[in-house]
Protein backbone atom coordinates (compact mmCIF):
# COMPACT_ATOMS: atom_id res chain seq x y z
CA UNK A 1 0.00 0.00 0.00
CA UNK A 2 1.34 3.25 -0.78
CA UNK A 3 0.62 6.21 0.72
CA UNK A 4 1.57 9.84 1.23
CA UNK A 5 4.23 11.04 3.50
CA UNK A 6 2.41 12.49 7.14
CA UNK A 7 4.29 13.45 10.03
CA UNK A 8 7.70 14.05 9.98
CA UNK A 9 8.27 11.87 6.60
CA UNK A 10 6.78 9.23 8.18
CA UNK A 11 5.06 6.62 6.06
CA UNK A 12 3.15 3.18 6.98
CA UNK A 13 6.17 1.24 5.25
CA UNK A 14 8.67 2.52 7.62
CA UNK A 15 7.39 1.83 10.95
CA UNK A 16 9.81 -0.21 12.41
CA UNK A 17 9.15 -3.99 12.97
CA UNK A 18 9.33 -3.49 16.99
CA UNK A 19 5.70 -0.97 16.31
CA UNK A 20 4.55 -3.66 13.89
CA UNK A 21 4.54 -6.12 16.47
CA UNK A 22 3.18 -3.85 19.49
CA UNK A 23 0.49 -2.40 16.93
CA UNK A 24 -2.74 -4.90 17.99
CA UNK A 25 -1.61 -5.64 21.37
CA UNK A 26 -2.68 -2.09 23.85
CA UNK A 27 -5.81 -0.35 23.36
CA UNK A 28 -5.59 3.35 22.58
CA UNK A 29 -6.49 4.68 25.83
CA UNK A 30 -3.68 2.57 26.89
CA UNK A 31 -1.08 3.63 24.49
CA UNK A 32 -2.77 7.70 25.15
CA UNK A 33 -1.69 6.84 28.83
CA UNK A 34 1.72 5.74 27.51
CA UNK A 35 2.74 8.38 25.85
CA UNK A 36 1.65 10.78 28.80
CA UNK A 37 4.42 8.94 30.56
CA UNK A 38 6.73 9.87 27.98
CA UNK A 39 6.64 6.45 25.67
CA UNK A 40 7.40 7.74 21.97
CA UNK A 41 6.58 4.08 20.67
CA UNK A 42 3.14 4.49 21.60
CA UNK A 43 2.44 7.89 19.85
CA UNK A 44 4.40 5.48 16.43
CA UNK A 45 1.39 2.85 16.93
CA UNK A 46 -1.36 5.85 17.16
CA UNK A 47 -0.31 7.55 14.06
CA UNK A 48 0.04 3.76 12.65
CA UNK A 49 -3.69 3.20 13.68
CA UNK A 50 -4.99 6.61 12.94
CA UNK A 51 -3.40 8.85 10.83
CA UNK A 52 -4.89 7.61 7.02
CA UNK A 53 -8.56 7.74 8.38
CA UNK A 54 -8.16 10.56 9.83
CA UNK A 55 -6.56 11.95 6.43
CA UNK A 56 -10.05 10.57 4.90
CA UNK A 57 -12.20 12.49 7.52
CA UNK A 58 -10.63 15.34 6.80
CA UNK A 59 -10.49 15.55 2.93
CA UNK A 60 -14.20 14.74 3.16
CA UNK A 61 -14.55 17.88 5.22
CA UNK A 62 -12.08 20.26 3.67
CA UNK A 63 -12.52 18.83 0.28
CA UNK A 64 -8.83 19.12 -0.54
CA UNK A 65 -6.25 16.34 -0.14
CA UNK A 66 -3.16 18.40 0.35
CA UNK A 67 -5.54 20.71 2.95
CA UNK A 68 -6.26 17.68 4.39
CA UNK A 69 -2.74 15.91 4.59
CA UNK A 70 -1.64 19.50 6.39
CA UNK A 71 -4.61 19.35 8.99
CA UNK A 72 -3.31 15.29 9.31
CA UNK A 73 -0.06 16.80 10.66
CA UNK A 74 -1.39 19.35 12.81
CA UNK A 75 -4.03 17.19 14.32
CA UNK A 76 -1.17 14.62 15.46
CA UNK A 77 1.10 17.26 16.81
CA UNK A 78 -1.84 18.18 18.68
CA UNK A 79 -1.92 14.98 20.36
CA UNK A 80 1.98 15.26 21.36
CA UNK A 81 0.95 18.74 22.50
CA UNK A 82 -1.98 17.93 24.20
CA UNK A 83 -1.40 14.51 25.71
CA UNK A 84 -1.51 16.18 29.13
CA UNK A 85 -5.17 17.44 28.61
CA UNK A 86 -6.27 13.94 27.60
CA UNK A 87 -8.35 12.44 30.20
CA UNK A 88 -7.78 9.16 30.94
CA UNK A 89 -10.41 6.48 30.88
CA UNK A 90 -11.72 8.54 27.59
CA UNK A 91 -12.78 7.27 24.62
CA UNK A 92 -9.41 8.30 22.51
CA UNK A 93 -10.41 8.13 19.16
CA UNK A 94 -13.44 10.22 20.08
CA UNK A 95 -10.71 12.95 21.23
CA UNK A 96 -8.82 12.68 18.24
CA UNK A 97 -11.99 13.01 16.15
CA UNK A 98 -12.65 16.25 18.31
CA UNK A 99 -9.30 17.69 17.33
CA UNK A 100 -9.49 16.72 13.53
CA UNK A 101 -13.06 18.24 13.38
CA UNK A 102 -11.55 21.43 15.11
CA UNK A 103 -8.48 21.83 13.34
CA UNK A 104 -10.72 21.25 9.99
CA UNK A 105 -13.11 24.32 11.60
CA UNK A 106 -10.42 26.41 12.66
CA UNK A 107 -9.03 25.99 8.51
CA UNK A 108 -11.97 26.22 7.19
CA UNK A 109 -12.55 29.65 8.97
CA UNK A 110 -8.67 31.12 8.55
CA UNK A 111 -9.44 30.18 4.54
CA UNK A 112 -12.02 32.19 4.17
CA UNK A 113 -10.96 34.88 5.96
CA UNK A 114 -7.76 35.01 3.14
CA UNK A 115 -10.29 34.89 0.49
CA UNK A 116 -12.77 37.94 1.60
CA UNK A 117 -9.00 39.79 1.75
CA UNK A 118 -8.07 39.01 -1.72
Amino acid sequence: MHRKQFLFGWHTEDVSPSVAAEKGQDSDEVLMERLREGDVRAFDILFERHAESIHRFLSRRVGDAARAEDLTQETFLSVIRGRGRYLVGRSFRQWLYAIASNAARHSSGAWRADSNRA
